[in-house]
């Protein structure tokens, strides 16, 4: 048989371990399992054949059950090469690599230098999503390992150990991320491979939750039951959620000293989940949303609408949680998500037939690049008002009492 990657990929698993040396790097093998797994073996001994032989892990030429090659010939042929120049002067490759692994950085080490050195540069709500991931999933799942020697077959079990599908698919790209940086900027991983490639990630259905205006008009009633009982510019952060367009994060992010245009009903979103792609946004106050803005105290001179803990800065989604819980649970509806006030409005815009542009515009999405330049924005405004105006009566309890 050839020994190249062409044909060590087409070998099939048997019943017993197979063990295919390569003739052109001596000591390299390839090891294949009756479980169909195929890794690179370096074997070796520290002395003569009286020696205990010893089987190096180089790394895997293609996992269980996939098609893709992870660490190709050539990569393998040079580490065994590297392996052997140490072997010859009496260094031993596994122990020199077990005391770098001991002594390396570990995932924790490197979540806190990537939050320190890149996540601080972005966006508040993408420190708040990434360090979410982080430190529910990725420090407890994974912090203790060492950067350079956490193995794709340690990440995959990880992977498929988060409860939550959707959560562990973000956990994944975050930890891709940072293991990115960690070989191609910081050099903790000698070998070049980032375990968190190719990893098959779990199916996502798309989520779109009607609310109906029945369940409207409870979420309203709950608001008011708990005034005095949650923060009231939580409470309102709720409110003009369901009022306007926007993501929870520009809801949470309006500023008092600048961007806002409370007499004009529009903020100014320099900063968005799309920013890269559609650029800066208009965000539309409808008349009840801006009502509520205009009804908030301000906080220490704290210059966001809806105020965090720390100074200077807005409340978290995190922050908005427990509240948001709380109205869910006195409304009681179990199965809605602040999210689905957007596909509401959308719904109702439908519903109310503005045309498909407008809407794009008003929900900031990235097929709106083009629309946004041949929408007026005074038809946006309008789209707006109408739309809203049946979600606030809602709200306040008033309207026809049907499902939508």
């Amino acid at each position: 048989m050839d020994f190249n990657q062409k044909t060590l990929a087409k070998v099939l698993p048997s019943e017993k371990v197979q063990t295919i040396f390569d003739p052109a790097t001596p000591a390299l093998c390839l090891k294949i399992t009756p479980a169909g797994s195929k890794c690179w073996y370096y074997v070796y001994r520290m002395g003569g054949r009286g020696t205990k032989q010893k089987w190096l892990k180089v790394g895997e030429f293609q996992a269980k059950g996939k098609q893709d090659v992870i660490l190709p010939l050539n990569r393998a042929q040079e580490l065994a090469r590297t392996y052997r120049t140490k072997v010859d002067s009496g260094i031993d490759p596994a122990k020199e690599i077990l005391e770098a692994n001991t002594l390396g950085e570990t995932i924790a080490g490197l979540a806190k230098k990537y939050k320190a050195e890149v996540l601080i540069k972005k966006s508040q709500s993408t420190q708040e999503g990434y360090g979410g991931s982080i430190d529910l999933h990725i420090i407890p799942g994974l912090g203790k390992l060492a950067v350079r020697s956490i193995s794709r077959d340690q990440v995959m079990a990880w992977h498929s150990k988060i409860p939550y599908p959707i959560a562990a698919n973000r956990a994944l790209s975050v930890l891709r991320l940072m293991m990115n940086l960690a070989i191609d900027v910081w050099g903790m991983r000698p070998d070049q491979i980032n375990p968190a490639r190719k990893i098959e990630r779990n199916d996502e259905q798309p989520r779109k939750r009607d609310v109906e205006m029945d369940e409207l008009r409870a979420i309203g009633q709950a608001i008011r039951d708990l005034e005095g009982k949650h923060s009231l510019w939580a409470l309102a952060a709720v409110h003009v959620a369901a009022l306007c367009w926007g993501r929870v994060s520009e809801v949470l992010s309006l500023r008092r000293d600048k961007d806002v245009n409370l007499d004009g009903g529009y903020a100014i979103l320099k900063q968005h989940k799309t920013v890269r792609k559609t650029g800066i946004r208009r965000l539309e106050l409808p008349p009840a949303a801006v009502a509520i803005l205009r009804s908030l105290p301000e906080q220490d001179g704290n210059p966001f609408y809806f105020p965090g803990r720390f100074r200077n800065r807005p409340m978290t989604r995190d922050g908005l949680h427990k509240t948001w819980m709380a109205v869910r649970e006195k409304a009681g509806i179990e199965d809605i998500h602040i999210h689905d006030f957007r596909s509401l409005a959308d719904s109702e815009a439908e519903d109310q037939g503005i045309a498909p542009a407008a809407r794009a515009v008003m929900l900031g999405h990235t097929e709106a690049t083009a629309k946004k330049h041949y929408t007026k924005a005074r038809r946006v405004k309008e789209a707006a008002a109408m739309v809203s105006a049946p979600i606030a009566r809602a709200l306040e309890g008033k309207g026809p009492k049907k499902k939508r």
